[in-house]
């Protein structure tokens, strides 16, 4: 209970620095990733907590993104949802966003993000 009272206020604070703008090479592989990733999770079950998560992520990092945009609708709607083409499996894109974190350590609006997702995939 703890835990998603934390990530809400986390949530509420991040929010204020909605849609990161993807600057470098590896967050667009990040980002790639974690949405390929979300959708594999959603496919399975849409309230999956580790595909919410990832979808969120997904968002902040690129909202504008027309998959990220159609997979929070079917979420939403509670439609089916396909998975995405391509392959992200959770260890690999956990390795690379405590990477990434690692490389962000005077970046702290950005540093959040990720140590938000990092804590709760």
């Amino acid at each position: 209970m703890f835990r998603l009272f934390l990530f809400i206020n986390l949530l509420l604070l991040c929010s204020s620095f909605a849609e990161m703008s993807i600057k470098n090479e590896e967050d667009r592989v990040i980002f790639k990733d974690v949405k390929v990733l979300a959708s594999q999770l959603l496919s399975k079950s849409p309230k999956d907590k580790t595909g919410q998560v990832l979808l969120k992520f997904a968002g902040w990092l690129k909202e504008s993104d027309k998959d990220v945009k159609k997979l929070k609708a079917a979420v939403v709607f509670q439609d089916p949802i396909t998975a995405l083409p391509g392959e992200a499996k959770l260890e690999d894109v956990s390795a690379k966003l405590i990477k990434r974190l690692e490389s962000l350590k005077d970046q702290v609006s950005n540093r959040l993000l990720y140590i938000v997702v990092s804590w709760f995939i």
